[in-house]
């Protein structure tokens, strides 16, 4: 009895051991395809480009079905609540040098606008514009 108690909690820790290293590898996993390469549109930066995991962001910040928080769009300076601009990449509407809010102020209003408001997430500019490896 004790030799088949011992075999059978070595097989299920093994078991375990396999579906969690699985698990993790599949939920942490990020490839080169899974990041939007933001700031990609400047000429010329002094810090670099920032590597956004769109995905994993949501997921953390539970917003998946909430698009329209990023990808908004604006008729008359309000919001159009059921609209998306998805198919749209932010320059389109946030020129480089535009007057009312350009792109790069953009990204910072949105992104650490909002990371201010919830308390969570990177607000210094080294937290997000990170030295990497091309």
């Amino acid at each position: 009895m004790q030799w088949y108690r011992s075999k059978l909690c070595f097989v299920i820790g093994l078991a375990l051991f396999f579906f969690l290293s699985n698990f993790s590898f599949i939920v942490f996993a990020q490839t080169e395809q899974d990041y939007l390469l933001l700031g990609n549109e400047f000429v010329k930066t002094k810090r670099p480009q920032v590597k956004f995991y769109h995905d994993k962001h949501n997921q953390l910040a539970r917003i998946e079905d909430n698009c329209v928080l990023c990808h908004h769009i604006y008729r008359d300076g309000k919001i159009i609540e059921d609209e998306s601009s998805e198919d749209q990449k932010c320059v389109d509407c946030h020129k480089i040098k535009d007057k009312v809010l350009n792109l790069q102020d953009a990204y910072h209003k949105l992104c650490k606008g909002c990371h201010l408001k919830q308390h969570k997430g990177p607000i210094l500019c080294g937290e997000c514009h990170k030295k990497y490896n091309k």
